[in-house]
């Protein structure tokens, strides 16, 4: 949403921006491997001994061990500073079990179809606001002072998961779905002046 606004000439304008976050995919190095293709996506099954089990998190909320999750339950929920580290919970899957008519044991299944870009990531919000004063020196010779504002409430906006090992869930299970940057900076300021004539 854009605004502008010239008073007697003073200036302001704004730009509001409010959309939800970026879509993402979860994917298992574990999984994918019966073609020697590797990559592919977790079990939606609660991890259990009764299955090649995930790199769980002991601090996170469990579910029934072997049995069916709904991956989208995965994600956790609360006040986004609180879940940076575990945006994911990785309780909620198991890796792909060994396929059963392949030679090699370590061989795996694909995962689970239909998770490609399930998860988004956390609501982005911000606001630019501009302010300036024009000067008339003479008929033809004008002066603008401008402040310009970028991210004004200095609120931050999260990224998705992006390290190279935050999206698998066995690269490094103390990374996994960890959130390590924003998308933009905190606030900026900046002033101009400009002349015309």
């Amino acid at each position: 949403m854009f605004a502008s606004q010239v008073i007697q000439g003073w200036g302001i304008s704004g730009l509001l921006t409010l959309q939800s976050g970026q879509p993402f995919s979860v994917f298992d190095s574990f999984a994918g491997g019966a073609y020697g293709f590797p990559g592919g996506t977790p079990l939606a099954v609660c991890e259990s001994s009764s299955v090649t089990a995930s790199p769980g998190d002991a601090t996170l909320a469990t579910c029934t061990p072997g049995t069916p999750t709904n991956p989208l339950a995965a994600q956790t929920s609360g006040p986004i500073q609180s879940r940076l580290d575990d945006y994911i919970n990785p309780n909620f899957f198991s890796n792909p079990v060994p396929v059963p008519f392949a030679g090699d044991s370590s061989s795996t299944g694909f995962g689970t179809p239909g998770m490609r870009n399930i998860y988004r990531g956390p609501f982005q919000e911000s606001m630019d606001f501009s302010v300036m004063k024009n000067f008339h020196i003479a008929e033809r010779h004008h002066i603008q002072f401008r402040t310009d504002f970028f991210n004004l409430f200095n609120h931050p906006v999260f990224s998705i998961p992006t390290c190279t090992t935050c999206l698998d869930l066995n690269a490094s299970p103390a990374n996994f779905s960890k959130i390590t940057q924003t998308v933009i900076p905190a606030r900026l300021i900046q002033f101009g002046l400009k002349y015309t004539y």
